[in-house]
């Protein structure tokens, strides 16, 4: 893999390896943070049109009571629709907050549109490298690679969230292989381990 350099402002070494520029996050992250907002939306719009088209059909337009039932409803639709998309844009922003690699023997992770995070786990401290995603993930074809060390908050500053399937696969694989060329296992360690018998449990 080519060198690239880390595009982190916080960053002090040039020539690093920049994650982020081989396996991008899906750009379809930024729906899956912003679907609460865009789905209160949807269902407060539907309500409001719906009583308008009732109350139009019905006649029951006219008077005080009308007339606050028509300002809340306005403020529901562009309120609403001025809140969503300062949503997206700041998901935007967010989504091209994110930078990932690895400097001088560390997975660094960067992100924060306002408050900004740095993390900085040593290669070295690795457990493991896993995939998960919960069931909006799911619905929206996402998975989350996790880099575990022995510091429990690696679970939350070592994540890199938003992720498709082959990108998250390869990247797994990427750095998997680091570890193994710093903690090299021999053939017969191996061999060994494949023949080990469990115990069975009493």
């Amino acid at each position: 893999m080519a060198v690239l350099a880390v595009h982190d402002a916080l960053s002090t070494r040039p020539d690093e390896v920049d994650l982020t520029a081989y396996y991008p996050l899906a750009h379809r992250s930024i729906l899956r943070r912003s679907w609460i907002w865009l789905g209160v939306y949807w269902e407060a719009a539907t309500l409001v049109i719906t009583r308008h088209l009732w109350a139009t059909g019905n006649g029951y337009y006219g008077g005080i009571f009308s007339e606050l039932l028509e300002a809340i409803s306005f403020y529901v639709l562009f309120g609403g629709l001025a809140a969503c998309a300062l949503k997206l844009i700041y998901e935007e922003l967010y989504y091209a907050s994110w930078h990932y690699g690895i400097e001088a023997g560390n997975f660094v992770v960067a992100k924060g549109v306002v408050i900004k995070s740095r993390s900085s786990y040593p290669l070295t401290r690795v457990n493991d490298v896993y995939l998960e995603r919960n069931f909006v993930d799911f619905l929206f074809g996402l998975y989350n690679l996790n880099v575990a060390t022995p510091n429990p908050a690696s679970y939350t500053f070592g994540k890199v969230e938003g992720l498709s399937r082959d990108v998250a696969v390869a990247m797994q694989d990427y750095i998997t292989q680091l570890l193994d060329e710093l903690h090299p296992r021999t053939e017969a360690a191996l061999q060994h381990a494949s023949l080990v018998t469990p115990t069975p449990l009493e």
